[in-house]
């Protein structure tokens, strides 16, 4: 049997919460509209946190 221990849990649990940071960040962003909006949070969810980086990196204005 193959145990998670407290690092792994820990990893995981940071990639979990930066994913729900970028599509909570998508979703309130006003300068979007929808169709951007879903093919963002497609990246996100289907490239994990190499997504998340190209969203921060690439889609994310200051």
């Amino acid at each position: 049997m193959i145990g998670i221990g407290y690092v792994e849990l820990v990893i995981i649990s940071l990639i979990i919460l930066i994913l729900i940071w970028a599509i909570v960040d998508i979703v309130k962003r006003e300068d979007l509209d929808l169709l951007r909006k879903i093919v963002w949070i497609l990246v996100c969810l289907f490239l994990g946190i190499i997504g998340v980086g190209i969203y921060y990196f690439v889609g994310r204005k200051y």
